[in-house]
């Protein structure tokens, strides 16, 4: 019996060289293409599952190879783990080593990603999340944000207050949220590419369209509305 369905979509900016977003969809790994889609019914066998979306952060170094990392490692810790991963341990695993890959580098800008992800189960889902890259959760009529911007108060700049990596020798403290499951839910991640040019009341009726492309549809809505970011997008529709 199929618990849920996931799709995601990933596209590079109109204003950027390169898309510097990355996306895991359990093993996955959506990265380094100017666009990128994926797909996944999940089984009640198949959890807990993993869903990750990060953001590379403009203005550092190499932030394609942070996204990446950031879901590559974590992707791998969780599977190590069986599924029963500390994610603010892992976390902190996660942001030293992309501490690690920046040793070297001759860049005078460290390389950072914003995360934020789901730990999903049959009752209860565990969301997280570093930085400004959001978490909605869809329920009826009723859509609520329900991670937390770590950017300066009465900010929307880009400027983050926590990131992974990013020359931080201090790894970030998570936000965890905990969210009971109900039939007809939607788990909804983005990149700030969406929520910069897109409204939370133009989301809602996005996703909650039956079309399985609704994760391509939300990116397409951001460029329409004249985002110029990278943009990327994980729904997760749970039956």
């Amino acid at each position: 019996m199929t618990f849920c369905t996931i799709n995601g979509f990933t596209r590079r900016g109109s204003g950027r060289d390169q898309n510097e977003d990355a996306c895991g969809i359990g093993d996955i790994l959506l990265f380094g293409k100017d666009t990128n889609s994926g797909r996944k019914s999940v089984e009640l066998s198949q959890l807990p599952f993993l869903v990750t979306l990060a953001d590379g952060l403009g203005g550092h170094s190499s932030g394609d190879i942070a996204s990446r990392t950031a879901i590559e490692h974590l992707n791998d810790l969780f599977k190590s783990s069986r599924g029963e991963v500390k994610i603010d341990e892992a976390i902190a695993d996660v942001h030293h080593h992309i501490r690690e890959l920046e040793e070297g580098s001759r860049s005078p800008y460290a390389m950072g990603t914003t995360i934020v992800g789901a730990v999903i189960n049959e009752e209860r889902c565990t969301i997280f999340n570093v930085g400004d890259s959001r978490a909605y959760w869809i329920h009826d009529a009723g859509i609520n944000q329900i991670s937390e911007d770590d950017v300066y108060p009465g900010e929307r700049t880009g400027i983050v207050t926590q990131c992974l990596g990013g020359g931080n020798p201090m790894a970030p403290k998570p936000h965890l949220i905990q969210q009971d499951i109900r039939s007809g839910d939607i788990l909804v991640l983005v990149s700030d590419g969406i929520t910069d040019a897109v409204p939370d009341d133009v989301i809602k009726p996005v996703v909650s369209e039956r079309s399985p492309e609704c994760a391509f549809n939300l990116c397409e809505e951001a460029n329409r509305l004249g985002g110029s970011d990278d943009a990327s997008a994980i729904i997760c529709k749970l039956s």
